[in-house]
């Protein structure tokens, strides 16, 4: 019986050390697909913009019409954020144009 309460406490102390490190690098993991993201999308608004002769910037409006015209495969959503969170992504003057309201923007 006392080895049984041992090997609980072993597993207790275990896990009580690990979800720290686990939360830590799901909000490092969900931050480094964000800015993929945000690149991904940047150079396809490029592509749309160079295809059709204009400066269209209107995040998130312009990720449908992204797709749509086969830019990206799909409109993507802020990580963590869950579906319907593409809203999260607004236009800006710096890096790639493009930056999101939780993680910021590309670095």
């Amino acid at each position: 019986m006392v080895e049984i309460v041992i090997v609980v406490l072993i597993i207790a102390v275990l896990v009580g050390l690990a979800a720290p490190a686990y939360e830590r690098y799901k909000h490092y993991s969900f931050t480094r697909t964000c800015f993929a993201n945000q690149k991904t999308v940047s150079q396809a608004l490029q592509s749309y913009n160079l295809d059709r002769n204009e400066k269209r910037d209107d995040y998130p409006g312009v990720m449908q019409v992204l797709a749509s015209g086969g830019y990206i495969r799909a409109v993507p959503a802020d990580p963590g954020g869950g579906a319907g969170s593409s809203a999260n992504y607004q236009s800006t003057t710096v890096n790639f144009g493009i930056t999101c309201k939780t993680h910021g923007a590309l670095q």
